[in-house]
């Protein structure tokens, strides 16, 4: 009888407990709703842009640095249906891209790297990477297959000197995945920033890159164009330390 009494106590117990985390948690939530901030389970990052794009009625995603074309298929398997223009200067893997996105519409593929002026640049590619720029002793040493392996020269533009048809509203995602070039291509797009509502872009903690900007620097950037973090989301990490390198990051307006 002890026995039972007690096993019913430890049960009461529990469940006064998970009534009290219900009710916390219920209170905060609605807490930070009330501030303007969302509380609640952790949405996986596809999930989380797809809610994105359709809160903020986003009509363009402009997809700078598109490899072979994951992020938009990414978009498209979460029900994106919008335009996408994707810039991708490699030739290896921009064979790959316009096959994706000619199979996917509205989806338009450049090949065309982005900066902050036009002229050329000499990119080096291994088989996952591609980059004007040298890449940097931790991420040498973490990656060995990142070493260069090929190279080409390809032509760069300005993205504000690109013929987008931006939508109006500020209904344009602008997507940055360009190994170091971030900086220089926001740079080059100071022209269209006004008209997006949103950018995504990679933020790297320690230099991975030789000469990238790192994270407070494209925080600082995004600030003065107007621009504020609503997400943070780890992308990659040093096996041999657990030390976190970089960061996605979401930026909204206002």
């Amino acid at each position: 009888m002890a026995g039972r009494l007690q096993a019913r106590d430890v049960t009461m117990a529990g469940l006064r407990r998970a009534r009290t985390r219900a009710w916390v948690g219920a209170a905060v939530k609605r807490a930070g709703e009330r501030a303007g901030l969302e509380i609640g389970m952790r949405r996986p990052p596809a999930e989380r842009r797809a809610r994105l794009l359709a809160e903020r009625r986003i009509e363009l995603v402009v997809d700078a640095g598109a490899h072979r074309g994951l992020y938009g298929r990414e978009l498209r398997e979460h029900g994106y249906g919008g335009r996408i223009v994707s810039f991708e200067p490699a030739t290896a893997a921009f064979g790959e891209l316009a096959r994706r996105a000619a199979a996917a519409p509205p989806w338009e593929a450049r090949q065309l790297a982005l900066s902050d002026e036009p002229g050329e640049l000499r990119l080096s590619s291994a088989e996952n990477f591609a980059s004007a720029l040298p890449p940097a002793g931790q991420l040498a040493s973490l990656f060995p297959e990142a070493a260069p392996a090929a190279s080409e020269t390809v032509p760069a533009v300005r993205l504000d000197a690109q013929d987008l048809d931006l939508p109006p509203g500020q209904r344009t995602l602008l997507k940055l995945d360009v190994q170091g070039y971030e900086l220089r291509v926001l740079r080059g797009a100071s022209g269209l920033l006004p008209e997006v509502g949103v950018v995504e872009s990679e933020l790297s903690v320690v230099p991975l890159y030789e000469g990238a900007p790192l994270i407070a620097d494209m925080l600082n950037a995004l600030a003065e164009a107007g621009f504020r973090l609503a997400a943070l989301e780890p992308i990659l990490r040093d096996w041999r330390t657990g030390e976190h390198l970089q960061f996605d990051g979401t930026f909204v307006r206002g």
